[in-house]
């Protein structure tokens, strides 16, 4: 399908995803880990309409947090 590309260590996928079902028996989930042997916080990131990327990750503390640039360290950025 000319929506998913894979390509070493990256998936991209051009349409929708969907995760579980609509239903009470059944929780779709995504983990997202911060890797191997790294002190960078896991994060994903999101587009704004006229391209402005901002980045949302978890601090240690349990804090939501966003940043402009990809989150380097667990006080990137601030909280929301």
């Amino acid at each position: 399908d000319e929506a998913l590309h894979v390509d070493a260590g990256k998936v991209q996928i051009d349409e929708d995803i969907v995760v579980g079902v609509n239903s009470t028996d059944e929780a779709g989930h995504v983990d997202i880990w911060d890797g191997a042997g790294s002190n960078s916080p896991a994060y994903i990131m999101l587009a704004s309409t006229d391209g402005t990327q901002g980045y949302i990750f978890l601090a240690n503390d349990g804090t939501l947090r966003k940043h402009s640039s990809v989150p380097t360290a667990n006080t990137d950025g601030s909280a929301v």
